[in-house]
């Protein structure tokens, strides 16, 4: 093949390749910024898990998302960047809300046990983060709540 020939497949191998549509983008992070240059979004692999971060105008993390162990879990925070609520999925699932002070106040659980042996409960505390009322269920079905001034321990 002569060195013309070769240049003209070469060309023509370009050519196809600038054609095509690639359905793959293959990466350990992306990072997208806003029209100011100013990071919005990360999407990485960290400690060998998936992590979504989306960040505000003013460069606060507002969200996270990640999946690890597992389970799979979304933190949203305020404004000024502590945790407001957060949801966890996995074999012991929970939401909670956070005071301003990053207490969590309320907190809905669920876990999945063996042999259907499930148990649930809703939680409330006071700003020091110590249990003053719930209302579960134990692992055989039965209710039974936790009242202030002496909560009962919480089931597993």
């Amino acid at each position: 093949m002569t060195t013309d020939e070769r240049l003209d497949k070469l060309e023509r191998e370009l050519l196809e390749l600038k054609n095509t549509k690639h359905n793959e983008v293959h990466a350990r992070a992306f990072i997208l910024e806003d029209e100011n240059g100013e990071v919005r979004a990360i999407l990485a692999i960290s400690k060998n898990q998936p992590v979504l971060s989306l960040f505000d105008e003013n460069k606060k993390l507002r969200v996270g998302l990640a999946v690890n162990s597992g389970n799979a879990s979304l933190v949203l925070f305020e404004k000024n960047g502590r945790p407001g609520a957060s949801l966890a999925v996995g074999n012991e699932s929970t939401f909670v809300l956070f005071d301003e002070k990053k207490v969590p106040r309320l907190a809905l659980t669920y876990k999945k046990g063996p042999d259907e042996s499930d148990s649930m409960g809703i939680v409330l505390s006071d700003k020091t983060g110590k249990i003053r009322s719930g209302l579960f269920l134990s692992k055989d079905g039965e209710p039974f709540s936790v009242g202030n001034p002496t909560p009962t321990e919480i089931p597993s």
